[in-house]
């Protein structure tokens, strides 16, 4: 008799730290969706970055890419298969196997930036950033990236500086102004009840 409410206990704890461990890699799995979309930003501003730098060497001023995280979708999925089996009578045993699994996904829903006036803007922004002083302050560039964050375009690096991030902070903030997301951009959720 001890063995099965040992058994039943046993069971009970594992349902109760799988819940647990449910819960904690949805924060977790939170947490990495918001440092994926700033390293996303960064990379977006920073290749474009790399891309102006390129073209600027031609004399060429060239039309930049953005895109717009309007949304975002997450999912943990937990799985557990027990399988328990007892001989009775003669020696009592008591066999317990099972397997556990987890997934989880991250969806990110983008936009790409079309609106003439919003690319014209961002276009003017890059220019003046990969320009003179603003850019030999804050940023490096070569052939391979020495710092990260980093862009890349056509085998040509950009990273900043140490200490220089606040500057592509700043960048990555001005394009969010200058390239807003549009109410019609954005998915609607309605919450069943």
């Amino acid at each position: 008799m001890n063995r099965r409410i040992s058994s039943a206990l046993a069971i009970l704890l594992a349902i109760v730290v799988s819940a647990c461990s449910t819960t904690k890699e949805a924060a977790e799995t939170m947490r990495a969706q918001g440092k994926t979309l700033i390293d996303l930003q960064y990379r977006q501003a920073l290749d474009n970055l790399a891309m102006f730098r390129k073209f600027g060497v031609r004399k060429d001023t060239p039309l930049p890419w953005n895109l717009k995280f309007a949304n975002v979708t997450t999912s943990v999925t937990d799985a557990a298969s027990p399988s328990f089996s007892l001989t009775w009578p003669g020696i009592s045993r008591t066999l317990s196997t099972g397997g556990t699994g987890r997934t989880w996904q991250i969806q990110w829903g983008v936009t790409p930036e079309t609106d003439e006036a919003a690319l014209t803007k961002l276009q003017t922004m890059y220019s003046k950033a990969t320009t003179g002083k603003e850019f030999s302050d804050n940023f490096e560039e070569g052939p391979s990236s020495k710092g990260s964050p980093y862009g890349e375009y056509d085998g040509h690096f950009v990273w900043p500086k140490d200490g220089r991030l606040s500057a592509l902070n700043a960048l990555v903030l001005k394009a969010l102004k200058d390239a807003p997301i549009k109410p019609e951009e954005r998915n609607i959720f309605v919450p069943l009840r």
